[in-house]
């Protein structure tokens, strides 16, 4: 008898704690990476050339990794309702940085031909080396 009344007051409230987690984990935000230390910099033409070189050798150097890159903007893509990307370097490859939710206020700033240094996240190389949650470093 005593079991069954400290079991359902146990057990409402492990549902409750999972129910809270869930929530939280659901509605997180990404981290803004404006505040974030990179682990390499250098030029969206550098980016490239490592990628084009040796493919294998510069996955596994910068994927996952935060990167500052600089360069002149190519062009700028709108993909999406929200979603920009700007693609820098020049050649056949280029860096596709895509911008992150709260700095597309700033993309309105940058035109063609202008330089910048962007951080983000690599995510690999598919036509591009693909930056993903970048923000515009001033």
């Amino acid at each position: 008898m005593m079991r069954k009344k400290i079991f359902w007051p146990v057990f409402i409230i492990a549902v409750a704690a999972l129910l809270i987690y869930v929530y939280r984990e659901y509605n997180r935000k990404p981290t803004n990476l404006s505040g974030t230390k990179p682990a390499y910099s250098l030029s969206a033409i550098e980016l490239a050339n490592e990628f084009e070189n040796d493919e294998t050798a510069a996955t596994i150097k910068y994927t996952g990794k935060i990167i500052e890159v600089s360069g002149v903007i190519n062009a700028v893509e709108y993909c999406q309702d929200s979603l920009i990307n700007i693609l820098m370097g020049d050649g056949l490859y280029k860096v596709s940085c895509q911008l992150d939710d709260n700095n597309m206020k700033y993309e309105k700033h940058y035109r063609q031909q202008d330089s910048v240094t962007v951080r983000g996240m690599c995510t690999g190389f598919l036509l591009n080396v693909e930056l993903n949650r970048c923000v515009i470093v001033k």
